[in-house]
C-alpha cells in the first residue's frame, strides 16, 4: 500500500532560489514549486551544505545570507523546511551594514564538521564554525579586505598537505590564507593565518621579505616615472577614456531605518558627488574616510540636495558606504557621480529611484502559534479604489509606490500584499483584483500618499476610477504613541545638548557636583557620547518634527478641513510644551469647535479621478 502513494522527488534533483521578496523557494525537476520558506529579509545567497549530523535523517541541511547581514541555516524536508540556527553581523566597526556575497562550506579544520566562508560587500572576510548539538554559529576568524570578495574557493595550493583559501577580490587581486600550523610549518610568507596568531619569522623569510620589498620600490618608482612620460604626451595626444566598472546598491535596511548607499570600483575614489531631487538627510558622515561638502541648492532648482566626498590624493579607498533617509511622501531620484584616481579624469553616473513610500518593506505573515498571543491588528484607516483597471494595473501603481514589490503581477484572482514602515512600525494592507482595490492603513499619511500615486496613474491612464476613503479616529492616538518614545528621546537629546555648555561651566566653578540633579550629572558624565550622537544625526528631531506635521495635514485634508493656520502652532508646541496627552486635541476640530469628538469618529469622503 504504501509503494502506491506518490513519493516526492529525490532531494538531489531540487532547485532552490533565494529570492528578494524575502523567501527562499523549493523546486522539484519539473521546476514546480514544492514549498516556500519566509525570511525575515531578502535572500542574497544560498549554498547546500553537507556535514555530519547535520540536518538529520531524510533532509538536507542549507546555508544562506540575507540583507539585513544574517547567515543561517536551514534542514529541507520533504514537504517542509526547518530553520536550525542563524548568525547575525554585529561587527560595530561598520558604521554601515555589509550583507553576504557568497557562502563557502569547507572543512577547515579537518574535525569532520563544515566551517562556514562568508564573503560580504564591505570587505569583510568571515570563517564561522556550525555546532550542530547547541545549534549557534561562531565567528573564528575574520578580516577586511578592503574591497567586496568575489569569489572563495579551498584545497592545496602553494603549500603541500596544508589546505588554503584563495579569495578573488572586486579589484582582481588573488589572495592565499591559510590555517596556522606550527607543526608543519605554516602556509608561505605573505598568507595570513586563521584562528590565532602566526609564528616568528625566521631568517630567510625575513631576508626574503626585504628583497620582495625592494623590488616593490623599484615598481613603484617605475610606475611613477612612467605616468610622468604619460603627462607629458597628453600634452600633444587627446587621450581617451575608458569605462570604468562600478557596482553599486541602494539597501534599506530596517534596524537602522535608513538607506545604505554602497558604491564599489576597482580603483581607489578620487570624488562622489550626490545629487537628489527628494529631500535626503546623510547621516553619520563622519564615520566616512572622505572630506564631506554640502551645498544649498539654488531657490530655482529642483535639487534638495547637493554634497560632494572627496578623497586625499594618498587615499586607496575602494569602497564607499554612507546612511542616508528620505521622507516619505515625495518621489525622485538620487543621481551618483563616480570619479576615480584617473588621468584624465572620468566620470560615471548612477541613478536610483525614490519611491514615495520608500521606507515601507514587505511584511512578512506570521502564523498563529498555539501557546501564544495572537498578533495585534491595528485600527485601520480604509480607502476603496473601484473602477475600470486590470490586476497588472494596479499591480503596476503599486510598484511605484513601494519597494520590494514583484516586477510582474501575479497570475492569480486576488492578491494581498503587507507591509510596514520601518521608522514609525505603523502598517499597510493592500487587497486587489481586477476593478476592486482595498488599501488599509493605520497612518492617514500612508493613505494620502498612496492615493496620490494612484491619482497621478490614473491621470497618465485617463480612466475612469473612483475612490472613497474611511478615517478611523482610533487610529490618530494609536499612531502617536508609536512616534512618542523615539520623539521623546530625541526632544530629551536636544535639551541636554542646549544645557550642556552651561552645566560644564557650572561644574567648573564648583569643586562638586553634589548639588546638581541626577539628570544634570547624567547629563555632564555622558556629555561626549550625547554630543558625538547629536552631531551624528542633527535632523532626527526635525525629522520627525515633520513627521508630525504631514500627519496633522493629511489627516486634516481628507477630512475636508482647512489646517493651515494650526501647523504653525503645531510646531511650536512640539518643540516647547510636548506631551502625548496634549497633542491629540490638535487632531480633533470638534474639540476646537467645543464638541466632543468620540474615540469611534469616522469620516467618509469619495473623490473622482
Amino acid at each position: 500500500k504504501m509503494s502506491e502513494e506518490k513519493q516526492p522527488p529525490p532531494m538531489s534533483s531540487w532547485a532552490v532560489l533565494g529570492c528578494k521578496d524575502r523567501c527562499i523557494r523549493v523546486l522539484d525537476s519539473d521546476l514546480k514549486l514544492l514549498y516556500q520558506v519566509d525570511m525575515p529579509s531578502p535572500v542574497m545567497c544560498v549554498e547546500p551544505y553537507v556535514a555530519d549530523g547535520a540536518g538529520g535523517r531524510g533532509s538536507t541541511p542549507l546555508i544562506y545570507g540575507t540583507e539585513s547581514g544574517s547567515v543561517g541555516m536551514l534542514s529541507l524536508q520533504d514537504q517542509s523546511a526547518r530553520k536550525l540556527f542563524t548568525a547575525s553581523d554585529d561587527d560595530s566597526s561598520s558604521n554601515c551594514r555589509s550583507f553576504p556575497t557568497l557562502l563557502k562550506p569547507y572543512d577547515l579544520t579537518k574535525d569532520g564538521v563544515n566551517e562556514i566562508i562568508v564573503g560580504r560587500t564591505d570587505g569583510k572576510l568571515e570563517v564561522l564554525s556550525c555546532d550542530m548539538e547547541g545549534g549557534d554559529m561562531k565567528s573564528q576568524f575574520s578580516m577586511n579586505l578592503g574591497e567586496s570578495v568575489q569569489s572563495v574557493d579551498c584545497g592545496i595550493v602553494t603549500v603541500p598537505d596544508i589546505d588554503e583559501m584563495i579569495v578573488l577580490s572586486y579589484s582582481g587581486r588573488v589572495i592565499s590564507l591559510s590555517k596556522n600550523d606550527q607543526d608543519s610549518g605554516g602556509a608561505k610568507h605573505g598568507s595570513s593565518h586563521i584562528f590565532g596568531k602566526g609564528t616568528a619569522l625566521t631568517g630567510n623569510q625575513k631576508t626574503e621579505i626585504g628583497n620582495l620589498r625592494k623590488d616593490l620600490t623599484e615598481l613603484q618608482d617605475k610606475l611613477a616615472k612612467s605616468k610622468d612620460k604619460f603627462r607629458k604626451m597628453s600634452k600633444l595626444y587627446v587621450p581617451l577614456s575608458q569605462k570604468f566598472e562600478v557596482q553599486s546598491r541602494l539597501v534599506l535596511d530596517e534596524k537602522e531605518a535608513a538607506f545604505f548607499l554602497s558604491i564599489e570600483i576597482p580603483m581607489p575614489l578620487s570624488m562622489v558627488t550626490l545629487s537628489s531631487t527628494v529631500r535626503i538627510d546623510l547621516l553619520d558622515t563622519a564615520s566616512n574616510p572622505a572630506i564631506v561638502n554640502r551645498s544649498q541648492p539654488d531657490k530655482d532648482s529642483k535639487q534638495r540636495l547637493l554634497a560632494t566626498f572627496r578623497y586625499e590624493s594618498n587615499d586607496t579607498t575602494k569602497i564607499m558606504m554612507i546612511k542616508l533617509r528620505s521622507s516619505e511622501g515625495e518621489s525622485g531620484d538620487l543621481t551618483v557621480g563616480v570619479v576615480p584616481v584617473a588621468s584624465p579624469k572620468i566620470c560615471q553616473v548612477l541613478r536610483f529611484q525614490i519611491k514615495p513610500l520608500a521606507l515601507h518593506r514587505v511584511k512578512e505573515k506570521i502564523e498563529p502559534v498555539e501557546g501564544e498571543p495572537l498578533e495585534e491588528v491595528p485600527p485601520w484607516n480604509v480607502a476603496k479604489i473601484t473602477g475600470e483597471f486590470s490586476m497588472s494595473m494596479m499591480h503596476d501603481w503599486i510598484s511605484a509606490a513601494l519597494l520590494e514589490v514583484p516586477p510582474r503581477a501575479p497570475e492569480v484572482d486576488h492578491q494581498t500584499l503587507r507591509f510596514v514602515n520601518v521608522f514609525t512600525k505603523t502598517q499597510l494592507l493592500i487587497e486587489y483584483r481586477k476593478n476592486e482595490a482595498l488599501i488599509k492603513s493605520d497612518s492617514a499619511s500612508t493613505i494620502a500618499i498612496f492615493m496620490e500615486v494612484v491619482h497621478e496613474k490614473v491621470m497618465e491612464l485617463r480612466t475612469d476610477v473612483y475612490d472613497d476613503v474611511t478615517l478611523n479616529a482610533k487610529t490618530i492616538p494609536h499612531v502617536l504613541g508609536l512616534l512618542h518614545d523615539k520623539f521623546q528621546y530625541q526632544l530629551n537629546l536636544a535639551k541636554q545638548v542646549e544645557m550642556m555648555e552651561a552645566i560644564k561651566e557650572l561644574s567648573i566653578q564648583e569643586q562638586s557636583t553634589d548639588w546638581m540633579s541626577p539628570q544634570y550629572r547624567d547629563t555632564l558624565s555622558n556629555a561626549d557620547k550625547v554630543a558625538q550622537e547629536f552631531k551624528d544625526r542633527p535632523q532626527a528631531l526635525q525629522y520627525m518634527i515633520g513627521i508630525y506635521k504631514d500627519l496633522f495635514v493629511d489627516w486634516h485634508k481628507m477630512k475636508g478641513d482647512d489646517s493651515r493656520q494650526r501647523a504653525a502652532s503645531l510646531h511650536e508646541f512640539l518643540m516647547t510644551q510636548y506631551s502625548l496627552e496634549g497633542l491629540l486635541p490638535f487632531f480633533r476640530r470638534e474639540e476646537e469647535d467645543g464638541v466632543a469628538g468620540g474615540e469611534d469618529d469616522i469620516t467618509n469622503g469619495r473623490v473622482q479621478f
